[in-house]
């Protein structure tokens, strides 16, 4: 006598009934692979493993309706993969269906551009301190050398500015170096303030332009550290100024949810809001942390780095 048994089965979502012969012996798992051998086409990708199977009862079924789990009263799913058929009760009954409900197609999670998540731009916000410990409040006292030397700096700064001139030989940078807990983030937190400060009564325009500035901090270290997956220095400062203007986000969520940006089109999203050409705005970037930005992690001691 034979065991083979004759399974109809219905896919979710659709009206077509099918039918798989199985012997009763076999398993839910076996019927699973029955399933996927007979709807090859339909289920390529996908493992049998991830097919969920429900028995169900539908009187006096429409055959012109797609079948829906919500719409089943009487439904049972076959979650024991062990489970002998036979241990099923009744399977080949007139009102008695397998329903075969597939997972859903995996779509690859699209980050978006920054322009595209913020077409209209984004407003300034203002910095945090680079630093959270106590001396953070702290009274700030810059020495008289710092803000002559940096006086004379920042005015030669702008004279190239205003004549046009930007190759990298007249646009320096301003560096902080020293050891650890010397004090580097808290000068570089401070620098927008003592730039202003360094300044005296005939640098009238250059005052205004730096107290209106979109001053930028941007911390690799700590809870801003660079992530394993970050391989562009660039985009990694670009990545820590837009979360300075999504103060409410966290950086893992926009790392997952945004291509890394270039810093400039992060500004551009600033001017875009304000209506304002970029070339007429002012910016200050300070970045705490850059020995972090090298692949070799002994490189910043090596003379020759």
């Amino acid at each position: 006598m034979t065991n083979e048994i004759t399974v109809y089965y219905l896919i979710e979502g659709e009206n077509t009934e099918f039918a798989v012969d199985i012997a009763s012996t076999k398993t839910v798992g076996h019927l699973k692979k029955a399933i996927k051998v007979e709807e090859s086409n339909r289920f390529s990708n996908i493992d049998a493993s991830r097919l969920t199977l429900w028995k169900a009862d539908i009187p006096n079924r429409d055959v012109t309706r797609a079948v829906s789990l919500d719409d089943i009263s009487v439904k049972q799913e076959l979650v024991n993969v062990r489970a002998p058929l036979s241990s099923l009760g009744d399977l080949t009954g007139n009102d008695t269906y397998i329903i075969v409900k597939s997972p859903r197609e995996y779509i690859p999670h699209r980050k978006l551009s920054i322009e595209e998540a913020f077409p209209d731009g984004l407003p300034y916000a203002n910095p945090r301190p680079i630093i959270s410990t106590p001396g953070v409040d702290w009274e700030y006292q810059a020495s008289e050398d710092l803000l002559q030397t940096l006086r004379e700096e920042v005015r030669e700064h702008f004279d190239h500015f205003r004549a046009g001139m930007f190759d990298k030989t007249y646009m320096p940078l301003y560096l902080f170096l020293s050891g650890a807990g010397t004090g580097k983030s808290r000068n570089a937190s401070e620098f927008h303030r003592t730039a202003i400060q360094c300044l005296t009564e005939e640098d009238v325009e250059l005052r205004n332009r730096l107290q209106n500035a979109w001053v930028f901090h941007v911390s690799l270290e700590s809870n801003t550290a660079i992530r394993r997956d970050e391989n562009n220095a660039t985009h990694a400062i670009g990545s820590r100024m837009l979360l300075q203007l999504l103060p409410d986000a966290k950086l893992e969520d926009m790392l997952r949810d945004y291509e890394a940006p270039e810093p400039l089109f992060v500004l551009r999203l600033v001017a875009k809001y304000y209506n304002q050409d970029l070339a007429d705005s002012s910016i200050i970037l300070v970045v705490d942390g850059m020995q972090r930005l090298m692949n070799d992690c002994e490189a910043e001691i090596r003379v020759d780095s």
